[in-house]
């Protein structure tokens, strides 16, 4: 991952390496950024995945986990792009959440 510091710092980080906590905790926003090249490789990877398995499991799905609300909205517009499809977004403060995943 590479991102700049509100110094205008730019830094590089692989999150599979031995970093400082601040390091990786920058890392992983970046990484999670609904505007990032990285999630929206995941998002699209597992779109691919789950069409294979909907050959043999017709009503398979997945679930995506936000960081927050707005983040979850975000991805939920990636996946529409992705699949052509409006996915169920479930918001934890909904009062019917849990019965609706």
């Amino acid at each position: 991952m590479r991102w700049q510091t509100s110094m205008g710092d730019e830094l590089e980080a692989h999150l599979s390496q031995d970093n400082t906590k601040d390091v990786t905790s920058q890392a992983w926003r970046t990484a999670l950024d609904p505007e990032g090249e990285w999630i929206h490789a995941v998002l699209k990877s597992a779109n691919e995945r789950l069409t294979e398995i909907r050959q043999h499991i017709p009503d398979a799905g997945g679930l995506v986990i936000a960081t927050d609300q707005t983040v979850a909205r975000a991805y939920a517009k990636t996946l529409q792009g992705l699949t052509g499809q409006s996915p169920t977004v479930v918001l934890s403060d909904e009062k019917e959440a849990s019965s609706r995943i």
